[in-house]
């Protein structure tokens, strides 16, 4: 499914100001506590179902939803959107190989770019189609200052709602709320 144009044009414009470096998740203590490598973006419902269908059709949806995400934050005039944030890993240990996002693959090494293809749901063609890649990873590091972020967020997340409209009810449609 193709990103609406405005929404793509947004996100195309702020990937040339991402902040996020491959230098910033290269020691343990950096990997542990900045944003650009552990914290994982929101999702839209859209995101999700794409990962459910692609990885997790073996179980319900609402198990899915419950497993790997905190409870879903409902957004907008009477709750009209819903958003997902997946769970994180607090710390790093043996039986634990990943702190940061439930979805990365491994362990952040520092190789060029990896804070996105570590993530298992990346996706090259994000930019342009709405994809399992969160929609909340996308230039999420791409604002200068908290002013301009909460500015870009709002823009975002307004364009988000008008392009994919009432997700709370698809969500709670196939979560199984009634």
């Amino acid at each position: 499914m193709k990103l609406p144009s405005p929404l793509k044009t947004l996100l195309v414009e702020l990937k040339k100001q991402d902040t996020c470096t491959t230098e910033l998740c290269k020691t343990c203590e950096g990997y542990k506590y900045n944003h650009c490598c552990t914290r994982p973006g929101f999702q839209t419902f859209e995101n999700t179902v794409l990962i459910y269908e692609k990885y997790y059709m073996d179980i319900s949806y609402k198990t899915f939803i419950d497993t790997y995400y905190t409870p879903p934050v409902f957004q907008y005039t009477n709750n009209q959107m819903v958003i997902f944030y997946p769970k994180v890993n607090k710390s790093l240990n043996e039986s634990m190989p990943n702190a940061g996002c439930v979805f990365l693959k491994r362990k952040l090494d520092g190789t060029p770019g990896e804070q996105f293809m570590n993530c298992s749901l990346h996706d090259s063609k994000s930019y342009d189609e709405l994809t399992t890649f969160p929609l909340g990873c996308i230039t999420d590091s791409a604002t200068p200052s908290p002013v301009e972020y909460h500015r870009f967020n709002e823009y975002r997340m307004s364009m988000i709602n008008y392009f994919y409209p009432d997700s709370t009810k698809r969500f709670n449609a196939k979560y199984g709320v009634i």
